[in-house]
């Protein structure tokens, strides 16, 4: 599954996010398009979730105009119902005999983390070899979580993690430094980069700076912890990137917050309220301003297109690093990128280093990146 925009060989393997758990309630069957593909999930009414493909074994009928029946996603079409393994276990009586083997819906593995519901997609259909880490929820207040529609492409997200010259083209950021470079094994990605902000008023002192570290789990499902030393407190942040076709992803972002001791560390303001109060304002805030950072890349990815191979900076960050590493979830290599030179073994100006694989990308030139900035964002999905 290939475009114009976007000439990769397939969409990508991995785990992506289909939905929240807390939002599927037992008995509810949810039509989706992902991956190019119709499907159908659902949670039964004892809480356990399947995800079929979408057209019933049967003839044909969309699952995801069916019903929840006890434990069995029942068909629209002729009351066939299945189970959350895809077997049938019901039929009416106006087909008797026994149920055929073959009969049976195509499941999807399905996984729930940090509260996500994720499947695994496979261009080749091969079984997930690894799978995302669990998040200790315990520590954090509450899920706070919002989701788009735009026209880009899983990678394209991904290489944001890495662009260190786009969070202050982009993201105004005064300074972007990489505290180590960018390391990799096998479906993981990892990197740490020091931000420095202006302040707001009546934050302490005219900037301050945190400490972000980002894991790329495959290419759907990604972590960040921010921490902020000078106000005390620390958050993480999910960036959940789905595709829905070649051209065109689900986009969710989540945050959770651990309650800062001191609220008068961030604003000199909320010292003087309760700390109840203090602690929701300074989620508010922070949730505001992570949801207007995010959209300021919007009207970019959705205008531009992958090229391959890049004219790279060295101030871009390792994007050469990550776009080798992400080579291994395509059912074939891009034609531009498998017919290219092998890399030397070194690390790049950029900041990168080698684990499993010892080949590093060419090393790139340093020069300053050009401003760029943002137009009208795409509208969330409701």
């Amino acid at each position: 599954m290939t475009s114009p925009r976007f000439p990769f060989p397939s969409l990508p393997a991995g785990w992506y996010s289909v939905g929240l758990a807390s939002e599927l309630l037992p008995g509810t069957v949810v039509p989706l398009r992902r991956f190019g593909r119709e499907l159908a999930l659902f949670r039964t009414q004892g809480g356990r979730v399947g995800l079929f493909d979408a057209h019933c074994p049967h003839l044909g009928a969309h699952l995801g105009g069916g019903v929840v029946e006890g434990e069995l996603l029942v068909c629209p079409f002729h009351r066939l119902g299945f189970a959350t393994d895809g077997r049938c276990g019901s039929q009416p009586r106006c087909y008797p005999g026994k149920i055929p083997e073959k009969l049976s819906a195509r499941p999807w593995p399905l996984l729930e983390r940090d509260g996500f519901l994720v499947a695994w997609y496979d261009p080749l259909e091969r079984p997930a070899a690894w799978e995302p880490p669990t998040t200790d929820l315990v520590p954090f207040r509450p899920l706070r979580t919002r989701r788009w529609t735009l026209r880009t492409h899983t990678q394209e997200t991904g290489e944001g993690s890495v662009d260190l010259a786009h969070l202050q083209a982009v993201h105004q950021y005064l300074s972007a430094e990489a505290l180590h470079p960018v390391a990799t094994e096998g479906p993981m990605l990892r990197a740490a980069y020091r931000l420095e902000r202006r302040a707001a008023p009546g934050m302490h002192g005219d900037t301050f700076h945190m400490d972000i570290h980002v894991r790329l789990n495959g290419l759907g499902f990604s972590t960040v912890d921010v921490t902020l030393p000078k106000q005390g407190f620390s958050h993480r942040l999910w960036v959940l990137s789905t595709p829905i076709d070649s051209e065109t992803i689900d986009y969710r972002v989540a945050l959770a917050m651990r309650a800062p001791e001191s609220p008068e560390r961030v604003h000199r303001a909320l010292g003087l309220l309760p700390r109840p109060v203090a602690v929701e304002l300074v989620e508010a805030m922070l949730w505001r301003e992570f949801v207007r950072d995010v959209e300021l890349d919007f009207p970019i990815w959705e205008s531009k297109a992958y090229v391959d191979p890049p004219r790279l900076l060295a101030g871009d960050g390792p994007i050469g690093h990550f776009r080798k590493w992400a080579r291994q979830f395509y059912a074939a290599l891009p034609t531009a990128e498998a017919s290219a030179a092998t890399p030397r073994r070194q690390d790049d100006h950029a900041g990168t280093t080698t684990s499993a694989n010892p080949s590093a990308p060419p090393t790139m030139d340093d020069q300053s990146s050009p401003r760029c900035g943002p137009s009208e964002v795409k509208r969330p999905v409701t």
